[in-house]
Order: C-alpha cells, then structure tokens, then sequence
C-alpha cells in the first residue's frame, strides 16, 4: 500500500543543488549581515569619540593624554551595548593623582 503525508510525517522538500536564485538570496543575506555589522561598528567609534575622546560642548579637539587615560575605564565593555568580557574585569581605574607630579603637573615618566 502507498505511503501518504500526514501530519505527523509530512512531506520533506527535496534537496537540489544552488541555483542562481538561491546564490542571489544568500549573497543578499551575508550583506545585510555586513551592513549589520558595520552600522554597529560606527556606532561604537561615534560613541568612543563622542563620550570619551572629544571634549564637550563642540566636540572637535581630543582631549589630553591624562584625561583619557583616566576615564578609558568608562568605556570598557559592557558600555555601548557591548557584552562585558573577562578581559577587562582586572583593569582597574587610574587616578588622577597617579600620573600628576608634586608641582601639579603631568608627569612625563608615570605615563
């Protein structure tokens, strides 16, 4: 006797080799994938430069050496969305008061 789909053994599509169309979704896919991808990586380069790196209000010089150093802890992960990473669970913070000489000023040799 024929066997019959039903519902609890339903039909299995048949397998074939790419064709042109297949290739075309699967290449549209990876890009999407990509731009994905790339508009996550330009979202974090805007949110370093503008959280961390630029000084505020106009945003269009960096800010000094020390100054950076010193709040590079702010944007370790998890900061921007990005998941945390055990890498970055034994950096610690560094003061201000680390890298300043007794006269006040920045000290060259503690950077």
């Amino acid at each position: 006797a024929p066997s019959y789909p039903s519902r609890d053994n339903p039909p299995q599509p048949a397998h074939h080799p790419p064709t042109g169309v297949d290739m075309k979704y699967t290449e549209m896919a990876q890009q999407a994938q990509q731009e994905e991808q790339s508009s996550s990586t330009t979202a974090l380069k805007r949110n370093l430069l503008l959280h961390w790196a630029l000084q505020p209000p106009a945003n269009q010089i960096l800010k000094t050496i020390d100054q950076l150093l010193c709040n590079v802890h702010s944007v370790y992960p998890p900061a921007f969305g990005i998941p945390a990473h055990s890498y970055f669970t034994g950096w610690q913070a560094i003061s201000r008061t680390d890298m300043y000489s007794s006269s006040g000023g920045v000290d060259e040799e503690r950077l």
